[in-house]
């Protein structure tokens, strides 16, 4: 690997870190797995990959509900684009419902409204 990719992520990682000071994080990025293992931090879901297959049926209804519920705080969101697997309704959620905190790099940052 690069050396300035290392970096970047590093950086990245700290930022998060500082950010989110440790509360329930959900990365919902094709990245997430790169992001959870470097941070330590741990997934409040059982979805570890953003395409509507990994969800199933109610996945992404159950993530809102933890949103909503304020088990999930935060939410790191690398929106998929067009793409047809894309988890739409829970983008669209996190987007729509949560405030935009920071660009985190490879993510932007959503927290829970006060």
């Amino acid at each position: 690997m690069p050396v300035s990719f290392i970096e970047g992520v590093r950086a990245q990682t700290k930022m998060l870190m500082e950010i989110t000071n440790g509360e329930q994080l959900f990365i919902l990025s094709p990245s997430a797995g790169l992001y959870y293992l470097v941070t330590g931090l741990k997934n409040p879901t059982p979805f570890d990959y953003p395409l509507v297959t990994a969800f199933g049926q109610s996945g992404q209804a159950e993530v809102i509900a933890a949103i909503k519920q304020q088990r999930i705080r935060s939410v790191c969101l690398t929106p998929l684009g067009s793409d047809h697997l894309k988890p739409a309704l829970l983008e669209s959620y996190v987007q729509d419902n949560m405030e935009r905190s920071h660009d985190i790099g490879f993510c932007t940052l959503y927290r829970n409204r006060p």
